[in-house]
């Protein structure tokens, strides 16, 4: 099992690459500041992120980083004890249940309303014997989406269990 950048994320950074290149060839230059959005835009086009799960090793290999000076990370199935996806909304904070004023006019705090700007995302981690989490991937959830496929996936091949937690 493979958990690896989307071509989504180097699109985005190729087509700064081309925009440029095809404005040095139409105009013949692009200037200081052309030539390091180039240089950012092909590192970041260059970067990787991958999460490799291998059954036959019993290892988990993270690599992050740009191409060849990124980081190799390893972990051995055993010290994983479980999987933890967690679902939250953007800019929710955890707090105690409070009073609603009455001079703030009706529905002024429905949650239709504070949830109208907020996305909702789920966290995937993975949970070692030392209590640490390793978070493996940030996901934001859509309608169409089925958010438990992956943590579930992940927890099959780890053999632990998944924890869903809601914060």
């Amino acid at each position: 099992m493979v958990l690896d950048l989307g071509l989504g994320f180097r699109i985005v950074f190729i087509t700064i690459v081309v925009i440029l290149v095809a404005t040095f060839f139409v105009g013949g230059s692009v200037g200081i500041i052309g030539i390091l959005f180039f240089v950012v835009a092909v590192f970041g086009a260059m970067y990787t992120e991958q999460w490799v799960f291998l059954p036959e090793n019993r290892k988990i290999i993270a690599k992050t980083g740009i191409v060849v000076f990124g980081t190799r990370r390893e972990w051995s199935f055993d010290d994983i004890t479980a999987v933890r996806a967690v679902m939250y909304r953007t800019g929710t904070v955890p707090r105690q249940p409070e009073k609603r004023d009455a001079s703030a006019g009706p529905g002024a705090d429905s949650p239709a309303r504070q949830h109208f700007f907020q996305r909702q995302f789920l966290r995937y981690e993975l949970v070692t014997r030392s209590e640490d989490t390793i978070r493996i991937e940030i996901r934001r959830i859509r309608e169409t989406d089925e958010p438990w496929a992956l943590p579930e996936a992940i927890g099959t091949v780890l053999g632990v269990p998944i924890e869903n937690l809601t914060s």
